[in-house]
């Protein structure tokens, strides 16, 4: 199911229509936002696993810092201000990477010290 809902968004994406209105969210929410639009315009060449996870990672992101977010109304509204800024979704994908990757890096300390 998160195939289709991660397929769908990369999608939609690619093809969503500039919003009209602005919405209003603070810049780590805008950031996090960002991360799962580019995400999702990866040519993931077979790695589509960890695109999704790392997508889930922002999502976990925004969902702990505004559970009340209307994530449509955000990524329509960040889709639209990124097109209009001529962003590189390259760019924010690989320092969205980066993120994840750090936290994993931690994540596996953690786990190594809790083991000794």
């Amino acid at each position: 199911m998160l195939k289709h809902t991660f397929a769908a968004l990369a999608a939609s994406a690619l093809t969503m229509a500039p919003a009209q209105a602005q919405m209003r969210m603070s810049a780590d929410t805008a950031d996090d936002v960002d991360c799962i639009i580019a995400l999702s315009t990866i040519d993931d060449g077979g790695a589509t696993d960890d695109i999704e996870t790392a997508a889930i990672y922002f999502f976990g992101k925004l969902n702990g810092r505004n559970p009340e977010l209307d994530l449509e109304a955000a990524i329509r509204a960040r889709f639209a201000a990124l097109t209009d800024e001529n962003a590189s979704f390259e760019a924010i994908a690989l320092e969205c990477s980066a993120e994840v990757v750090e936290q994993g890096q931690y994540l596996e300390s953690v786990g190594q010290a809790l083991s000794e």
